[in-house]
């Protein structure tokens, strides 16, 4: 028996070791501080900790088995050269022919392997029957840790949290949004969604109510959102050629725990399921890597986040996909299936995104440096949006801005802030209306504003200055639920700046004065 021999057994119990854990190493369980962490518990956090404890027990386990390992392999590799040595350094008896006495060596040598061997087989079962038990205890509570990993958490966000419309221009039947939701283990995290308000059979009709009351619910602040999402330990199997050249501990490498979204639903202030999706193809939105101290890091920058498809193989080798939360996500009612050939082709009759949100949103309330008009890149053209005015005749933004420079002030006659500062802006109409086009657009929602409720504020303030409203567009486009929000734009339909809430009257004479001079 050769070095080479031993070293091909300590490489078999290097399998051994490797298959005894490699049907746990995406299963779960745990014992000894795991119960402190609450072993039975269904807090994603204890499990994780539970989880880390449990690999850790695994290559402790593995490197007692490997340690045992190769002690019985260098004592019985010491013993058995000092066997052959013996063997090969005695002298022929008198009365042995050179055959003869070359047969008896080769004998003796043979029953010093079978011998050892056999030994060596007894004593590498009983390291097999030490680990045996507490691999299995192991595996049994791996595997219940991660099946705990496995089941669903959920976040409700309350209404009016969470979902904002996406700075996109909409179809007439799919509208993006963002959702950003967080837990104690979840940091922020932002999804693109899209609403299909379409339907298998359903009429125009029905798809433009529904769309109108999704709006309407969105703006009150009368749906809520539910997340749910699942836990994946990552774990790494060192290569069996390096555990036996290494000798030394971290098999089992548990790299990250990826945070997987399983469910997007939305329903209505009586609990309707409106709009969802679960996901054939779970999103990879965030990682969380654990130190040997079991210190948590919340990684949204791991380079495996983002990856538009992310294969894995689970325990059953079975091959798996994660997606990308860069890219968007089709909720539809609940009676549609969705699959990802329909969610492509869906998604494709999307209109490309703008940027005419950004400019608002950068400038804010009150700031002082407006966009500059010559930048492309910043300064994108405002569709041309149909109008209608308060007697029902249609018209449209770039009609009524006729070539001049143009301010939307977008406001509610409800609203303090609004009913404060139009007085202002009309006397600025009054003054400037032949160069620069005043467009005063109602946030007219059905209930709170109605045609009704501003013929009262016209009388009633006497405003002289043409009214009109939308059908929910330059709100969309801007992705505004601020009232009032008042946009600039120049002679060519550019956005120069835009304010959320109230601007005083100076700021407004200043960005006018900015209007006329860039002609």
């Amino acid at each position: 028996m050769t070095k080479r021999h031993w070293r091909r057994v300590l490489s078999l119990l290097c399998s051994f070791l490797m298959f005894s854990v490699l049907s746990v190493s995406a299963k779960g369980g745990s014992e000894g501080g795991y119960a402190l962490f609450g072993a039975k518990s269904s807090d994603k956090r204890a499990n994780i900790k539970a989880t880390v404890l449990i690999i850790q027990d695994f290559n402790g386990l593995t490197d007692a088995a490997m340690e045992d390992a190769v002690a019985l392999c260098e004592q019985y590799y010491d013993q058995w050269s000092v066997g052959k040595e013996r063997i090969l350094s005695q002298e022929p008896m008198i009365w042995e022919t050179d055959t003869l006495f070359a047969e008896r060596l080769a004998d003796e040598l043979e029953a010093l392997d079978s011998r050892l061997e056999e030994e060596f087989d007894a004593a590498m079962d009983a390291v097999y029957d030490r680990i045996e038990e507490k691999a299995f205890e192991l595996q049994q509570l791996f595997e219940e840790s991660v099946e705990r990993l496995k089941t669903g958490a959920q976040i409700h966000l309350p209404a009016n949290t969470g979902a904002v419309y996406a700075p996109y221009l909409r179809n007439e039947r799919l509208w993006p949004l963002r959702l950003t939701f967080f837990d104690h283990l979840v940091e922020n995290t932002t999804l693109d969604l899209v609403i299909d308000f379409a339907g298998e059979g359903r009429s125009e009709e029905a798809i433009r109510s529904s769309i109108v009351a999704f709006d309407a619910m969105m703006r009150e602040g009368r749906v809520t959102w539910d997340v749910s999402y699942h836990i994946i330990p990552d774990i790494r199997l060192k290569p069996e050629f390096d555990m036996v050249e290494d000798g030394g501990s971290n098999y089992f490498d548990l790299v990250r725990f990826l945070f997987v979204l399983d469910e997007v639903a939305v329903t209505d202030d009586e609990g309707t399921v409106l709009f969802s999706r679960s996901l054939e193809e779970p999103v990879l939105f965030q990682t969380i890597t654990v130190d040997d101290e079991l210190r948590f890091t919340i990684r949204n920058d791991d380079p495996v986040v983002g990856v538009a498809s992310l294969y894995y193989e689970d325990l059953m080798e079975w091959e798996k996909t994660l997606r990308s939360p860069r890219k968007n996500i089709l909720l539809a009612d609940p009676s549609v299936s969705i699959d990802g050939s329909y969610e492509e082709e869906r998604l494709a009759e999307l209109p490309p995104p703008v940027r005419t949100s950004a400019v608002v949103e950068e400038q804010g309330v009150g700031a002082d440096a407006p966009a500059s008009g010559d930048d492309d890149e910043l300064a994108p053209v405002m569709p041309d949006i149909p109008l209608f005015t308060l007697d029902g005749r249609q018209t449209s933004f770039d009609a009524v801005r006729g070539g001049k420079p143009a301010i939307i002030n977008y406001f509610a006659s409800w609203v303090p802030p609004s009913k404060a500062e139009l007085p202002y802006f009309e006397e600025a109409w009054r003054q400037y209306g032949d160069e620069i086009a005043f467009i005063f657009l109602a946030a007219l929602d059905g209930e709170r504003e109605t045609e009704e409720t501003i013929g009262k504020f016209i009388k009633e303030f006497h405003f002289e200055a043409p009214i009109y409203w939308d059908e929910g567009i330059f709100a969309f486009i801007f992705n505004t639920n601020s009232l009032p929000t008042t946009v600039f734009f120049d002679k060519d339909g550019r956005i120069v700046t835009g304010f959320l809430g109230m601007m005083d009257e100076q700021k407004l004479h200043e960005v006018i004065a900015l209007l006329l001079y860039e002609g």
